[in-house]
């Protein structure tokens, strides 16, 4: 059984009720009407609304980080992560298309980290201070680390993952 809603202007989502929840991608319109747009890999002909590209985009989970939908053309254009972000890569498409992006809010987790390293530390912010759960990014918080730069760019910091875990983008 399949439920599938349509968030006018703002968002659209689409979950497949039979699948686990956690399965769902929920998109955003990231940019309206838009004459540049992110190099597709995959172009699906006769689409017919941008709902139908969502389930598209839905069904490469591992690979699709979102879509554009050109109404005139009916056409679907899928794009992968790198590409979205990438926008001085944007190719010119024009005719107006609407384009939409995964959102993060639901899909992102917190890895499993069961410890750190640096290479130094300076002004007593180690490496845990980076891993204490709080998302505040003023120095002057105590939640952040900070290397006494001693190599230079070569200073580096590293977490230690409690389980595999895969990461498609940081």
């Amino acid at each position: 059984c399949l439920l599938y809603r349509l968030l006018l202007l703002v968002a659209f989502a689409a979950v497949n009720q039979a699948n686990d929840c956690q399965s769902r991608r929920t998109f955003s319109l990231a940019n309206a009407s838009s004459l540049v747009a992110p190099l597709p890999y995959h172009t699906i002909p006769a689409a017919t609304d941008p709902l139908r590209c969502s389930m598209q985009c839905r069904s490469r989970p591992d690979l699709c980080f979102g879509f554009y939908y050109q109404a005139d053309k009916a056409t679907c254009s899928l794009f992968n992560a790198s590409l979205f972000f990438r926008r001085k890569d944007w190719i010119n498409i024009f005719t107006p298309g609407n384009i939409y992006s995964s959102i993060f809010g639901d899909e992102t987790i917190q890895l499993p980290i069961s410890g750190c390293e640096q290479s130094s530390t300076a002004s007593g912010a180690v490496c845990s201070r980076a891993i204490d759960g709080n998302l505040n990014q003023q120095f002057a918080s105590n939640s952040c680390t900070l290397t006494a730069y001693l190599m230079g760019d070569k200073d580096w910091w590293e977490a230690s993952l409690a389980q595999v875990s895969r990461i498609t983008l940081i």
